[in-house]
């Protein structure tokens, strides 16, 4: 699916992995103060960096609880996506 539209999926590795766990646990929990912002734009800066990508898929139903975040990358909310689809197909 994600080919036919020109989209490649990235691999970020395990230790991305790890870290993007540690802030989903951190927003469960109710602790995204300043030290929680720096983390999720380092996160991202560090993939658009090491992987060049072009976007961020946020797919985790916690990220829609995140702040607004002033980055020069796309972040696309899998769960905003979800409903506005949902929406459109039942206004068809």
């Amino acid at each position: 699916f994600l080919d036919d539209h020109g989209i490649e999926l990235i691999d970020h590795g395990n230790q991305n992995q790890e870290n993007i766990q540690q802030l989903i646990e951190c927003l469960k929990l109710g602790c995204p103060g300043e030290d929680y912002v720096i983390g999720v734009r380092d996160l991202i800066a560090r993939l658009k960096t090491e992987y060049c990508a072009d976007g961020i898929v946020l797919a985790c139903t916690e990220f829609s609880c995140l702040p607004s975040f002033d980055i020069d990358i796309p972040l696309i909310d899998s769960s905003f996506e979800l409903a506005r689809e949902t929406v459109r197909l039942a206004k068809q």
